[in-house]
């Protein structure tokens, strides 16, 4: 990647939250726009140092035009519900993400460690064959920067993606009771031994993103 543009603003909505923080970890990392502002209703956790951080809801039409008129945004990264998929004005694609995991899981992970700590590790509803799909939030963050890319430079991407919906997979399904059995099984249990092939994450390798100061103005 390239280095920063020096006017390329871009907000993050739910910057605070499980996927929100590793996205803007990321968006931090690779130096990509010249500033960062991460809209939360409680911005007291999961900071990252050089990001600013405004408190307040994205259900405030008010507060949502003033931010908007001070930073001039480029792209927004909404990680953040409600949504409003009718809008017009602006250009936009839907990363769709799966169950998420990664550092700071407080869904799937902490649950069944839970459940192996409370011995509740001995039942299973169903033949265990249906499937699920996972990703981790480094994947989909990957996923994000390279769709916000693709928006800021429409004649430079493979294929256009304004408009567009993505499902967005670590490229692997599981039994969900297969890979619970991961998660007891890292937890210490030995009752419950791994059926089939061990499940494994994949990264996705980065992308070089073309960053252009000439890029015209786009939102997502």
């Amino acid at each position: 990647m390239t280095s920063t543009d020096r006017n390329c603003p871009a907000i993050v909505t739910g910057g605070c939250g499980f996927f929100g923080h590793a996205l803007v970890q990321d968006i931090k990392k690779e130096s990509i726009y010249s500033r960062m502002i991460v809209v939360s209703r409680n911005p007291k956790f999961n900071l990252v140092e050089g990001v600013e951080y405004r408190a307040s809801s994205v259900t405030g039409a008010h507060f949502v035009k003033v931010l908007f008129e001070d930073v001039k945004p480029h792209i927004v990264f909404h990680t953040a519900s409600p949504r409003r998929p009718r809008a017009s004005s602006v250009t936009s694609t839907c990363p769709r993400l799966p169950l998420i995991i990664g550092s700071g899981d407080h869904a799937m992970i902490p649950r069944q460690v839970d459940a192996y700590e409370q011995n509740k590790t001995g039942v299973q509803l169903g033949d265990g064959k249906i499937l699920i799909d996972v990703v981790s939030t480094e994947n989909g963050s990957i996923a994000h920067l390279i769709a916000a890319n693709a928006l800021l430079h429409p004649n430079t991407a493979p294929s256009q993606v304004d408009g567009e919906a993505f499902n967005i997979t670590d490229g692997a399904s599981i039994s969900f009771w297969d890979m619970t059995r991961i998660i007891w099984a890292a937890a210490g249990d030995t009752a419950n031994p791994l059926r089939g092939s061990p499940w494994l994450w994949r990264r996705w390798p980065r992308q070089p993103m073309p960053f252009s100061p000439s890029a015209p103005r786009r939102q997502s």
